[in-house]
């Protein structure tokens, strides 16, 4: 089943989202609806940039991924703000924890994606590019 957007098929839109976003777009999304004043103007920047992302395609260059960073920014707003007003709730032991467990959980979609080989996933980029600059140095290829 064909779709537009960043994959061909909306599966692979889910993975890309997931393995681009991770748990920064929940956190995201519930911190924009907990902004006081800016939540309408960051809602309809990451809204239409999820849009954009998702359901057009652009083939000849992948400029659509600049969306993709405007979505990011704002899911950040949206996810230092619910961080602060956690923040200001827990006591000073929690803090550290909550924290670490945050950043982990919002880079992991991320260090997923390079670490375990996807087609355009920078474990494998660097990999061909070793295996490339090897064949040049040595005139053939390793077998």
């Amino acid at each position: 089943m064909p779709s537009g957007g960043i994959a061909p098929t909306l599966w692979g839109s889910i993975r890309w989202n997931w393995e681009s976003f991770g748990v920064l777009a929940l956190l995201g999304i519930l911190g924009l609806a907990r902004l006081p004043r800016e939540r309408l103007l960051f809602g309809i920047l990451a809204c239409g940039s999820a849009i954009v992302l998702n359901l057009f395609k652009y083939t000849r260059t992948w400029d659509i991924v600049k969306f993709g960073n405007a979505l990011a920014l704002c899911l950040g707003v949206g996810a230092g703000g619910l961080v602060y007003r956690v923040l200001q709730k827990q006591s000073a032991r929690w803090l550290c924890a909550l924290v670490l467990a945050g950043a982990i959980l919002a880079v992991w979609g991320g260090l997923h994606y390079c670490w375990l080989g996807t087609d355009r996933s920078l474990g494998v980029a660097m990999a061909r590019a070793r295996a490339s600059a090897s064949k040049c140095a040595t005139g053939h290829s390793r077998a």
